[in-house]
């Protein structure tokens, strides 16, 4: 499995339809294919993804802690360390406003599950911030969910590259913390396996 196939395993829950970010932030949703060319484009910067939640059965590998405040990454590294704690590993992801915090599932589980530790979680740091997926069901063949932008692209608004971070902040592997734009996304692939990803089974005695 090479890096893009790596990528597609752990971020995509469809591969039917996207959504690619338009020059404003905005998104557009394309009803094709995802394929490893989509994919490639993403993370060269030719254009950006954007992923559903969820799968049309409610089903996810991923739950995303989106913090839009001023004070967004230092609230969410308060929330990954709580969950680190718990031995549940993130990746925390810069954005244009606060940050993303991203937890990374070992198979497809239900998203109601996910949603569930994640309500929990946030009551233990107190405070607030979306979660996606934002829904506990699948919307069905003919529905979508609600997309979040994949990461180690580059925002098409502000044409920056916004990188995972370390434990205190600093991009890793090196990427220019400064302009807020990462060399590329090959280093931070290494990143990726590090991450510890959670099962349904996790969590049962908390």
């Amino acid at each position: 499995m090479n890096d893009v196939q790596a990528y597609m395993a752990r971020f995509l829950n469809r591969h039917d339809t996207y959504c690619l970010q338009t020059p404003d932030g905005r998104y557009t949703r394309r009803y094709q294919r995802v394929t490893e060319d989509v994919v490639t484009g993403h993370l060269l910067g030719h254009h950006t993804l954007a992923s559903d939640a969820m799968d049309i059965h409610g089903f996810t590998q991923w739950l995303c802690f989106d913090h839009d405040g001023p004070d967004g990454l230092t609230r969410l590294d308060q929330l990954q360390d709580r969950l680190a704690y718990l031995g549940v590993v993130t990746l925390r992801e810069a954005s244009r406003r606060g940050g993303h915090l991203w937890l990374l599932t070992a198979d497809s589980v239900p998203a109601a599950f996910l949603r569930h530790l994640a309500q929990l979680a946030l009551r233990v740091v107190g405070f607030t911030c979306e979660i996606y997926p934002n829904k506990d069901k699948g919307q069905g063949l003919k529905g979508v969910a609600h997309p979040v932008r994949l990461p180690l692209g580059v925002h098409q608004l502000t044409q920056q590259r916004y990188p995972f971070l370390d434990v205190v902040g600093r991009p890793v592997h090196g990427a220019d913390m400064a302009s807020g734009v990462a060399p590329g996304p090959t280093p931070q692939f290494a990143h990726l396996p590090a991450c510890r990803r959670i099962a349904a089974g996790d969590g049962g005695d908390s």
